[in-house]
This record gives structure tokens, C-alpha cells and sequence, in this order.
């Protein structure tokens, strides 16, 4: 609305929230690329640099008391053209309306809705998350149910405002709680109506019809549920794939892990026996769940936890799915290795590499060397021909292809640039030879080598496991897969979960590459394939051979 005002354009526009309570700090707040302290905070709202004031966050104005025009005791509600067809007058009763700020703005405005200065920052409408859970519960925002899943969304996915604006809806969605993913997403993409604020009388905001909301109920009810239980001082379980804790208590998990139910389709999820297994369903419907008490059924079985690991994408997923173990079966029960890709190459690394220390960069480490690499081959000053972001992005997409500079590289960089690339990838390579270290691709990458070509490792890791579990696996990679194709050796039984509509790689092939493996090694897979590709067909611009 300020955006209206010329006489506003050199102004920063900031945004607080009111103090007036704890719960509605943060409902308006600015972003900020600064050093904590006052001058550099100070400074960039002064110089108004898109580099370090990164715009705002506000609510919905739309919500506030007196947005537009009305008449209260007449349930009269106007727009500010409206109003002017009325003469400002209340169409029931004839008495003047009260005016809204939308009126002062149009009275106030120099140029049309819609045009900016050229002097204007993001901002990112918010609505707060106990408004969203008191709308998918159906009771009120300050009631014990929203407060308790409340409360339990923070405790596994972070504070509210890195819920509401920064987290990957995939993650949102993992936790399992209906809808939650979908009201979020829709949120940032502004696509929610509203009944306005009028005199005196409080807006309200809506995400969902009550058809939109019994239509997406239904089509989600397969892995329907959410946790609402936290496990209380989880263990701090060693990341350790090959060795993992002692002792075995016998449980049962319908007796030890009372708070959730599994419905019909997720118990034969889990009770599956006939070989490998793969679930695909959308967000929201509880797959990691149902692959955890599979798991877990199966330890019960007397498995052995060595030949059995479970694979993630990120940390924080695996800490997930060790403390549901915990919870299911018991702190005597041992817990085999739940881990990230990374976590698992590492392991098999230090296993190819027991005559020295093994020393992975960090993200500064490797720019350093990437920047010495620029300089090794003269890309300095006005002569430069490739950026150092550019070089740091091409290398580690070479790597998740499980390219070494002397192979095929015309997709991984500009045509024109693929010779300078190689080069700098081979000096890459070197220097990381010399100071025996491995980039944070390089887990996958030469763990995969050493598998490969390393015949004591062969050895080692052929047949060594029973059940491999992959969460999100349509986001896997070319690395990845080669991974778990060597680890499982056609003989593992695989339980996969993923959802192909949710693929970081939006189905430009890459990520139908790892479905298509099962067609072959594990026929009882090919309906679902089969399903998964006539459904995307239209979309794909080729199919894995």
C-alpha cells in the first residue's frame, strides 16, 4: 500500500510487530544480511542495499480491524470504490460508514495499484502457524490441540518463522501432519482468500474451502496421521554403519509404541514378506513412519542389525528415524545404522583407506582451493572466463554423475567452457591428491570407485547386507544410485518410500533413472512403474533406457 506513495519511494519501509504480547512477536519483522550490530543493521536500512536489507515479513493486512469500509451493526462491508457510489453512506441504514485504512491509502495514492519505484524490497505474507493449525483442526487457534501439535511441529521442524518461510515443503511435509504442506505452500504462493477487516470487526484469512479440505483428506488418507508425541532425552545414537550397539531386547511394536496406529494399507506396508518393497504415496501420508516400523518389525524378527542400514538425505531425517526406533523398541534394543549418503561413503572410504587419516573440506576449504585453481589456470582479472561459483557448482555436479575429468563432461558446463573446465578439474583433483583430502561430493563419489575397483572392498561389502532402506528416494542421484546398486548386489531386499511428484529434479529423467532399476532386478515393482511413468509421460522430455 505505501508502494502508492511517491513521496515514500527513497524511504526503506520497515515492519514490527506490535509488543503487546510475546505471541505476536515476529508476526511482522525485517531480514536482514548484516553483522549483528546496531551500525551495520543501522546502515543498511540508511543506504536501502538490496544486499544486506533483503525486504520484510508482514501478516495480512486484510486481517486488521478496520481494512475497509463497513457499517458493523448493518453487516456492511465495502470496498473504498464502493463507498464512493454511496457517498460514504451506509446502504442499510443511511448513517455515515466508518472508513478503512484501504480508503486513506486511495485518498493518499499518487500512482496506480500495481506500479513500484524502482526502490522496493520483497515481502513475504505470513500467517501465523497457530492460524493454520486452528484452521485444519477445526477448533480455535488457542485451544490444547493446536497448542500441543504446535508445539510438537516446533520440536521437530525449528522455530515458526524458519517453518512459515524457509523450510522445504518436502521436509514439512515428512512429519507427517495433514495438510500442513499444502496450507504452507500456498501461503508463500499467496493463494488464499479472505473475509476483510470493517469496523471494528476482525478479518479473517482461509486456506481451504470445506470441499478443498474433504477433497485433499481423501486423497491423503492411504498413510494418513501425525505423531504428536515427542520422545523424551533421545539417545545420541553413534554414526557407526558397520559396528552398532550391542544387546537385543525382545518387544512387540503395537505394545511399546502406543501413540500411533498404523491403518490397514500401512500395516501391509510394514508387514510385507514377499522380497523388495516400494511405497509411493504424496506428502503428508506418513511413508517415513511406515518405513520405520518396518524396520522395526523386522529387528524383532531377530534380524541381524548388521546386515541391515537405513539410508537418509539429511541429519536431521536419520536423528528422526532413530529416535521413532527408540521409541518403538525400547533404549536395551540395539539400533542398526541409520544414516545420510554421505555418512555411508565416509564409512566405506575409511575402510579403502586405513593407511592414513582421512581429511574432508569444509565449504571454506574448498573455495580456497577452487580459488587457487582459478589463479593455476589464469582465470584472474579481466581475462577470466569462468566464475569460481561456477566452477565450485560444475565439480560437484560432475561428481553426482560420477564424472572424472577425463570422461564426457559437454553437460555439465556451457559448450565453449568444457575444455577450460577439464582442466581446472584436473587441477581440482590434484591438489586434493596432494593434501590427501576429499570434498563432501567425494564421499559418494569415491566411495563408489573404490567399490567398483577396489577387490578387498568388493569383498567386504558383497552380499554383507540382508535390507536397505532409502527414505525420499526420488531425489537420489546418479551417484547415489550406483551406490545402492553395489550395496544391495541384486540380493538385498530394498524398501524404498518416495513420492515422484515431490522430485528436487522435476522429472527431467534423472530421477525416473531410479526407479527404473527394479524392472529388472525386482519384477513385482514393474505395475508401479509402469504406473508412475504413464502418469508423467506428458511431462518428460525423454525416459531412461
Amino acid at each position: 500500500m505505501n508502494w502508492r506513495v511517491a513521496d515514500l519511494d527513497s524511504v526503506t519501509l520497515i515492519s514490527n510487530s506490535d509488543a503487546h504480547s510475546p505471541a505476536k512477536l515476529g508476526r511482522e519483522a525485517n531480514l536482514f544480511k548484516t553483522d549483528l550490530n546496531y551500525h551495520s543493521i543501522w546502515r543498511a536500512i540508511k543506504n536501502g542495499d538490496p544486499n544486506h536489507f533483503l525486504g520484510t515479513f508482514e501478516f495480512y493486512p486484510e486481517e486488521g480491524k478496520y481494512h475497509v469500509d463497513g457499517h458493523r451493526k448493518c453487516d456492511v462491508c465495502l470496498q473504498p470504490a464502493e463507498t464512493r457510489l454511496y457517498q460514504g453512506l451506509c446502504p442499510v441504514c443511511g448513517k455515515a460508514l466508518t472508513l478503512g485504512v484501504l480508503n486513506r491509502v486511495e485518498q493518499l495514492a499518487t500512482r496506480i495499484e500495481g506500479i513500484r519505484s524502482k526502490r522496493t524490497f520483497p515481502f513475504y505474507r505470513l500467517i501465523p502457524l497457530e492460524n493454520i493449525l486452528s484452521e485444519l483442526l477445526c477448533v480455535g487457534p488457542k485451544s490444547k490441540k493446536v497448542s500441543q501439535t504446535y508445539w510438537s511441529l516446533l520440536e521437530n521442524l525449528g522455530n515458526e518463522l524458519t517453518i512459515l518461510h524457509d523450510l522445504a515443503i518436502e521436509r514439512i511435509a515428512a512429519v507427517g501432519f495433514p495438510l500442513i504442506d499444502e496450507a504452507i505452500s500456498r501461503m508463500r504462493d499467496n493463494r488464499v482468500a479472505f473475509s476483510p477487516g470493517y469496523d471494528g470487526v476482525f478479518g479473517t484469512v482461509h486456506i481451504f474451502s470445506e470441499a478443498e479440505r474433504s477433497k485433499l483428506s481423501t486423497q491423503r488418507s492411504l498413510f494418513a496421521g501425525f505423531d504428536i508425541g515427542t520422545v523424551a532425552n533421545p539417545p545420541q545414537m553413534k554414526n557407526n554403519p558397520i559396528q552398532p550397539q550391542p544387546s537385543l531386547q525382545q518387544n512387540t511394536i503395537d505394545s511399546v509404541d502406543p501413540v500411533v496406529r498404523l491403518n490397514a494399507e500401512q500395516q501391509k506396508a510394514v508387514d510385507h514378506t514377499h522380497g523388495s518393497l516400494m511405497i509411493v504415496a504424496g506428502p503428508g501420508t506418513g511413508k517415513t513412519r511406515t518405513l520405520t516400523h518396518r524396520m522395526g518389525r523386522i529387528l524383532q524378527s531377530g534380524a541381524d542389525i548388521s546386515r541391515i542400514i537405513a539410508v537418509t538425505f539429511t541429519n536431521k531425517a536419520a536423528k528422526e528415524m532413530q529416535e521413532r526406533l527408540f521409541a518403538m523398541l525400547g533404549e536395551s534394543q540395539p539400533l542398526p545404522f541409520v544414516g545420510t549418503f554421505h555418512s555411508l561413503g565416509y564409512q566405506i572410504l575409511k575402510d579403502g583407506n586405513t593407511d592414513r587419516a582421512l581429511s574432508i573440506l569444509d565449504e571454506d576449504g574448498r573455495k580456497a582451493i577452487v580459488q587457487d585453481v582459478l589463479v593455476l589456470n589464469n582465470q584472474v582479472g579481466n581475462g577470466r572466463r569462468i566464475k569460481l561459483e561456477d566452477l565450485m557448482k560444475w565439480i560437484g555436479l560432475a561428481k553426482q554423475k560420477m564424472l572424472s575429468f577425463c570422461e564426457e563432461l559437454d553437460d555439465i558446463c556451457p559448450p565453449e567452457q568444457v575444455d577450460l573446465f577439464r582442466r581446472c578439474y584436473e587441477s581440482y583433483e590434484n591438489i586434493l591428491e596432494i593434501h590427501h583430502s576429499v570434498d563432501f561430493e567425494d564421499l559418494i563419489f569415491k566411495s563408489v570407485q573404490l567399490l567398483e575397483n577396489d577387490v578387498s572392498i568388493q569383498e567386504n561389502y558383497k552380499n554383507r547386507f540382508t535390507d536397505i532402506f532409502i527414505d525420499e528416494y526420488q531425489d537420489i542421484n546418479v551417484s547415489q544410485y550406483r551406490l545402492v546398486r553395489l550395496l544391495a548386489g541384486g540380493q538385498a531386499n530394498l524398501c524404498v518410500i518416495g513420492d515422484p511428484d515431490q522430485s528436487i529434479y522435476g522429472f527431467r529423467g534423472s530421477d525416473l533413472s531410479c526407479f527404473k532399476w527394479f524392472l529388472g532386478d525386482y519384477p513385482q515393482c514393474q505395475t508401479v512403474f509402469a504406473k508412475i511413468i504413464d502418469r508423467h509421460r506428458p511431462f518428460l522430455k525423454f525416459l531412461p533406457r
